[in-house]
């Protein structure tokens, strides 16, 4: 074996070591984030009761009387726009 192949074997090595390196620090870091208590405690949220449907929500009747210029023509509005 040359030395130069010698050198890139040893090239090779010292990166898996470095990626070795990298992923247990970010294992450890993951498991920190993870694992440590947080003093936060949870608090149920209770909304309060909708007033259904009154005021701007009623029921309307305004679109009744509209004249159908096409009628039947493609599924929905995205068919006859365009």
């Amino acid at each position: 074996m040359s030395t130069q192949d010698r050198s890139l074997t040893g090239g090779n090595r010292t990166v898996r070591c470095a990626l070795l390196l990298v992923l247990i620090l970010l294992g450890v870091l993951v498991a920190y984030f993870l694992l440590w208590p947080v003093p936060i405690e949870p608090v149920q949220y209770i909304t309060s009761r909708t007033p259904g449907m009154t005021g701007p929500f009623t029921q309307n009747e305004t679109l009744v009387g509209v004249q159908h210029l096409i009628k039947g023509v493609g599924q929905g509005l995205e068919d006859v726009i365009g």
